[in-house]
């Protein structure tokens, strides 16, 4: 049976097939998933909109910060 993580959660949502293919070939040049990528920008994209661009998440956040995996790295 797959585990599922708790705190993640579903966002259904159409977005134009070039807007995606483009999402899709940035992810892949940082090396992470579709996933991590469209998390991070949304993440980068609050906190710009809040005024805080700083790379730090809120009080009892964890951080949202992606690293980019170096290759061979687990």
């Amino acid at each position: 049976m797959a585990r599922v993580d708790s705190s993640l959660l579903q966002l259904g949502t159409r977005v134009p097939r070039r807007l995606h293919r483009a999402v899709k070939l940035a992810a892949l040049e940082e090396d992470v998933s579709v996933r991590e990528w469209v998390a991070d920008a949304l993440a980068t994209y609050l906190r710009r909109r809040r005024g805080t661009d700083a790379n730090e998440s809120g009080p009892g956040s964890t951080p949202v910060t992606l690293l980019k995996r170096t290759p061979g790295a687990a």
